[in-house]
């Protein structure tokens, strides 16, 4: 939960207060009541969420801390934590560094995962996660490397003039949650404006696993990235929706 913060931002104006009681209704840190028929700030501590400004048909509240101009790109978070950052990576050159960076990590895990004796003693202790990822990817990871240092082919970012890294930082209750939701709605603006995006994992999996990256990149202490968005203009044009699987829900009924 967030922590409260002082309610002075809260302005209530008694001349356009009808005393609807609206705002009190909303308020998740019952910090407005109504008394003597008007709208009034009761408590010493908010949440700055604006809820109360939001839903007064007179118009009568202002969250002072609040800048209107984020009200057109902003989004949700849960307990109004706002704990997410945002890290421009703006040309292809910075692109180019980051992925030099993100190939170290992948390279010199293969050379790991191809280590028969430790993939069995890391198993035999309980940690089949060695084993599962040459399995899984360590090929693919090596014919994107090698594509990359012979041909000059980009396998990770896809050729991407800039990409966008979305974490959040410690105290976020829902830090993982807000930075993804964050990610999907940049992603469905970035269509709108013409451009095309690709969710990059493996990057996000190498900065979970090496903290130079993000030192690299001048992340804070404790910032944690969940989604990287690579974004350009679409070299294709994509003229039909690609399928997906079918989906079975779960219905749960009380007994």
């Amino acid at each position: 939960m967030r922590a409260l913060e002082s309610s002075s931002a809260v302005v209530v104006d008694p001349a356009l207060c009808t005393g609807c009681g609206a705002c009190v209704a909303v308020c998740p840190a019952s910090t407005l009541a109504i008394v003597e028929g008007k709208a009034c700030v009761a408590k010493p501590r908010s949440l700055l969420c604006g809820h109360c400004m939001a839903v007064c048909p007179a118009d009568a509240i202002r969250v002072t801390c609040i800048d209107p101009q984020t009200y057109r790109f902003s989004a949700p978070s849960g307990t109004n934590s706002q704990q997410w950052t945002f890290t421009i990576v703006p040309t292809r050159r910075d692109v180019v560094a980051l992925a030099e960076k993100v190939g170290g990590f992948y390279r010199r895990l293969n050379e790991l995962a191809r280590k028969r004796w430790l993939r069995a003693l890391l198993g035999w202790v309980g940690r089949p996660q060695l084993e599962r990822y040459y399995r899984d990817h360590h090929t693919s990871v090596q014919e994107a490397v090698h594509a990359w240092e012979n041909d000059g082919r980009d396998m990770l970012f896809w050729g991407a003039p800039s990409v966008i890294l979305i974490g959040s930082l410690p105290g976020a209750s829902c830090g993982v949650e807000d930075a993804n939701l964050a990610a999907q709605n940049v992603l469905l603006g970035a269509h709108a404006m013409g451009y095309g995006t690709c969710l990059i994992g493996f990057t996000v999996e190498a900065m979970r696993r090496d903290d130079s990256i993000g030192a690299f990149l001048g992340l804070a202490s404790g910032e944690r990235i969940h989604s990287v968005i690579a974004i350009g203009r679409p070299a294709v044009t994509f003229r039909r929706v690609v399928g997906r699987r079918s989906l079975d829900p779960r219905v749960f009924r009380a007994p």
